[in-house]
């Protein structure tokens, strides 16, 4: 599997896609980090199958519940509550 970036993707566009219908697949990364893959599809030689590569990072913090802030009418009335937390 070979390892394209996304500029070299935009510049050699009809290449690669010629390269993907004979067989050959495709890592396409930003910034070095893999973002898709050109895979051959398996029914068809001469269509293209293009799949998103795996979400990693941010993607598993947005999924998690937000943090919620604890609210006092007075700072002093938030401190009491935090030390009485200890």
């Amino acid at each position: 599997m070979r390892t394209i970036t996304v500029t070299e993707l935009r510049r050699n566009a009809t290449e690669v896609f010629r390269a993907v219908e004979s067989g050959e697949s495709f890592v396409v990364t930003r910034r070095n980090r893999p973002i898709a893959r050109l895979l051959p599809n398996q029914s068809s030689s001469s269509s293209l199958v293009i799949r998103p590569a795996r979400k990693r990072g941010r993607a598993d913090l947005a999924a998690r519940p937000r943090h919620q802030p604890k609210t006092a009418p007075t700072i002093e009335a938030l401190i009491q509550d935090m030390k009485s937390t200890w």
